[in-house]
């Protein structure tokens, strides 16, 4: 997939108004279960630390540097002004470091290391997402930055949210876009577009509202399809693929609907459905006051 669709697609899940794409305005009864939200974690694409950061040496170097550097998993205490490494790690765990230290620059493979304890001899982990990251008061603008891990566009997704849940509403989350290539030597304040709380909110809680079935209901054809929704919104998902998105037959549409479960799920998040499943929901002229996945 070329680096322009990436852009499209996180433009999509991320930075269109959200007029007219909110949910539905029903209460929605379904508080995420932590396993719901482990199993989101573990679909998302992985980024490994690349070969030629990975020999002994070059770690030994890169460690030595971090020695005396402190590190922080809380974005609130970063100092106003100052670039920052970041890294999201598998488990969705984020850390922050100083991007230099007495005039030498620090890497993100030395970050991970660092906030995970990582011993002598044991593979750097990968992660969901790394980059630069500034605070300015209660907005945040950061990056994806090229270097010791190179994850694409939509590692913008997991980032955003799990910042966005540490931060909560009241914060703003900016990231670098506009141009066809996405790793950037610095991290370039004017060049960030603010990502929409809600949108985001809206589409993880979606995203773990179907795993949420997927791992309650038992009818196996009705849960292929759930399946093949998730797959076709997912879009940081490592199985994610534009060019072969999932396709809905006739029978696979009849059974969503026909399953009262599942319908009502995905009639509450219409509007971030692939359009196969949008067209094919009725409109509801008496909306449910709430659903439960129980």
């Amino acid at each position: 997939m070329s680096e322009l669709s990436h852009i499209t697609l996180m433009d999509k899940a991320m930075f269109e108004k959200t007029e007219g794409h909110s949910a539905s305005s029903q209460t929605v009864n379904h508080p995420p279960s932590t396993g719901s939200s482990s199993l989101l974690l573990q679909s998302y694409k992985k980024y490994k630390l690349l070969d030629e950061y990975t020999d002994a040496s070059t770690i030994r170097i890169e460690d030595t540097l971090y020695q005396h550097v402190p590190v922080t998993n809380d974005p609130t205490t970063l100092k106003d002004g100052t670039n920052y490494l970041y890294i999201i790690t598998e488990s969705g765990e984020t850390w922050f470091a100083p991007q230099f230290s007495g005039g030498q620059k620090l890497t993100h493979g030395g970050l991970i290391r660092k906030a995970l304890g990582i011993e002598k001899g044991t593979p750097t982990p990968p992660v969901l997402s790394s980059g630069a990251i500034v605070k300015y008061d209660h907005e945040f603008f950061l990056n994806l930055a090229s270097g010791h891990f190179v994850p694409d566009v939509p590692a913008y997704i997991p980032t955003v949210e799990i910042l966005f849940d540490k931060l909560g509403k009241n914060y703003s989350l900016g990231v670098q876009v506009g141009y066809a290539h996405t790793h950037y030597k610095s991290l370039r304040v004017d060049s960030c577009a603010q990502s929409s709380f809600e949108l985001t909110k809206n589409l993880k809680d979606f995203k773990l509202a179907l795993l949420d079935y997927l791992h309650s209901d038992f009818n196996s054809e009705t849960q292929a399809v759930a399946a093949k929704i998730f797959d076709s919104i997912n879009v940081a998902g490592e199985v994610f693929d534009e060019e072969n998105l999932p396709t809905f037959s006739e029978k696979e549409l009849e059974l969503l609907v026909q399953d009262e479960k599942l319908s009502t799920l995905v009639q509450h998040y219409k509007s971030y459905c692939p359009e196969a499943i949008a067209q094919r929901l009725p409109e509801d002229p008496n909306p449910k006051s709430s659903f439960s996945m129980t």
